[in-house]
C-alpha cells in the first residue's frame, strides 16, 4: 500500500479549503490506514469512536434508508465531521470548524475519497 501517498492526500485535502483541520482514511474493520490529525487529536482518540460511527452509519443506510452508505454528516456548534466511503474497504473522514462551508467540505473530500480508494487498490 502507498502510505506516503495516502499521507500526503490527506494533507492536501486539510490544505485545499480554510477549517479542515484534520482527516483520517479508516478501513472498514475500523482500522486506522493513514491519518493527517491537528496536534490535540490522536489516532487513539478517534478510532474506536469513528468506527463505532461508520458501523452505524452503514446499517442505517442498508435497513431504514435501503441503499448504499454515501456519507454522513455529524454537526456541533464550532464544527462537522463529513465521512464518506474510499472505495467498498475504506472511508475518509474529515474534521472541519465552521469556517468550512458543508458544500465546499464536500467539494473537497470527495475527489480525494477517490484518489484514495484508487490507492488502496
Amino acid at each position: 500500500m502507498p502510505e506516503d501517498q495516502i499521507k500526503a492526500l490527506l494533507h492536501r485535502l486539510n490544505e485545499s479549503a480554510p477549517g479542515i483541520e484534520a482527516s483520517l482514511l479508516m478501513s472498514s474493520d475500523g482500522s486506522i490506514i493513514s491519518s493527517a490529525l491537528s496536534e490535540d487529536i490522536t489516532d487513539d482518540d478517534l478510532g474506536a469512536m469513528l468506527s463505532m460511527l461508520l458501523s452505524l452509519g452503514k446499517h442505517m443506510a442498508a435497513s431504514i434508508i435501503r441503499g448504499d452508505f454515501e456519507q454522513a454528516t455529524i454537526c456541533g456548534k464550532t464544527g462537522r465531521v463529513l465521512v464518506i466511503p474510499a472505495g467498498s474497504d475504506a472511508a475518509l473522514w474529515t474534521i472541519t470548524s465552521n469556517l468550512t462551508s458543508a458544500e465546499t467540505l464536500f467539494q473537497s473530500a470527495s475527489p480525494a475519497a477517490k484518489a484514495a480508494a484508487g490507492l488502496l487498490h
